[in-house]
């Protein structure tokens, strides 16, 4: 069985890229998953991680810096994570089966 990634390339707030230490790839898998997701990596500080619904409901809200997230309680669709932290706010999608 493959295991698909869902990643996002994050730059300075400006979104332009100023140098490499301020960019980098997130990446959340396995991507579709029914079950537990995971970080590649976490260069920020803990803070929250929310995920929200296409219609921009709250669904999932959390203190971390857990290294995993049990999402088995999403319906199957497309939400986005977002990790907010005192440095950085980082988005991706994530589709729930």
């Amino acid at each position: 069985m493959d295991t698909a990634y869902s990643s996002i390339e994050v730059l300075n707030e400006t979104g332009f890229e100023s140098s490499a230490a301020h960019k980098f790839e997130l990446t959340v898998y396995p991507n579709p998953t029914s079950d537990l997701i995971k970080f590649n990596q976490l260069p920020i500080k803990p803070g929250w991680i929310l995920i929200y619904n296409v219609l921009g409901e709250l669904v999932y809200r959390r203190e971390w810096p857990n290294e995993s997230v049990d999402v088995s309680n999403l319906q199957s669709g497309v939400y986005f994570v977002k990790l907010i932290s005192e440095e950085r706010i980082y988005t991706v999608e994530l589709v729930s089966s």
